[in-house]
C-alpha cells in the first residue's frame, strides 16, 4: 500500500487489508475499473433503474437510460489523505486529482460516443459529496426508505474503516453525514470539462 503507514495503528492496518480485498472482489463482480491508474474514480456503463430525476439543466433522466456509475477508488482517497501534510494540502490535492480524471473520463465518453451509445448522465451516490456542485454536479435526496438506511450504515462503517480519523468525524458530523445522489447530465459534464480544460492549459501556459 502506497501511504505513510506510520499514521496507522496495526488494528487499522489489518482493518484496511481486509477492506480492500473485499472491495477488490467487488469491483471485480460488477466488473467496475480504473481506466487509468491515477484515477480518483471507478467507473462502468449500465441502465439507471431508479425514479425520474430531473436535473437543473432540463434534462432528465429516466429509468432506463445509460449512465456512467461513479464509485470512489478508496485507496487514492487514503494515500492521499495520510501524504498530505496538512486539511488545505488535501483538498488542494483531491481537487487536482479529480479535474485530471474527469478530463480522461469526457475522452472516454468521447469514445463511447463515437461508438453509438447514448450515455445520458454520470450518477453516483456518496457521503463525500461536499464540492460536487462546482463541478457542475447536481447533489439530490436519497428517496427514503430501508434502501438509503442500508447504504448510509454501510458509507458509515466505510468511512470508520477508510478514513483515517473516520471515528472522530463520525462523532463530530454524524448527523450531517447522509449519502446523497451526485448527477450530472452527460451534456453539462462536457460542457464543464471543456471550461475545465481550457483553464487547465492556460494555467499550464502561465506557469511555462
Amino acid at each position: 500500500m502506497d501511504v505513510s503507514e506510520s499514521r496507522l495503528r496495526v488494528p487499522k492496518k489489518c482493518l484496511l487489508g481486509i477492506w480492500f480485498l473485499w472491495e477488490a472482489l467487488y469491483h471485480k463482480l460488477h466488473h467496475l475499473s480504473l481506466r487509468n491508474a491515477k484515477d480518483l474514480l471507478y467507473y462502468k456503463i449500465k441502465p439507471y433503474h431508479g425514479r425520474f430525476l430531473p436535473l437543473h439543466d432540463g434534462e432528465g433522466l429516466h429509468r432506463g437510460d445509460l449512465i456512467v456509475e461513479l464509485h470512489f477508488n478508496n485507496k487514492m482517497l487514503l494515500n492521499i489523505y495520510l501524504n498530505s501534510k496538512s486539511h488545505i494540502q488535501m483538498a488542494s490535492i483531491l481537487i487536482r486529482t479529480m479535474k485530471r480524471t474527469f478530463i480522461r473520463l469526457n475522452a472516454y465518453l468521447e469514445q463511447v460516443k463515437n461508438r453509438k451509445i447514448d450515455v445520458r448522465a454520470l450518477y453516483g451516490v456518496s457521503l463525500l459529496h461536499q464540492g460536487a456542485e462546482q463541478f457542475g454536479f447536481d447533489v439530490i435526496d436519497l428517496p427514503a426508505g430501508q434502501r438509503k438506511k442500508w447504504l448510509r450504515f454501510f458509507m458509515l462503517v466505510l468511512l470508520i474503516i477508510v478514513h483515517p480519523d473516520g471515528g472522530r468525524r463520525l462523532t463530530d458530523h454524524s448527523k450531517k453525514l447522509f449519502p446523497m445522489i451526485i448527477v450530472s447530465s452527460t451534456k453539462s459534464f462536457r460542457d464543464n470539462i471543456v471550461k475545465l480544460s481550457a483553464a487547465e492549459e492556460k494555467k499550464k501556459e502561465i506557469m511555462g
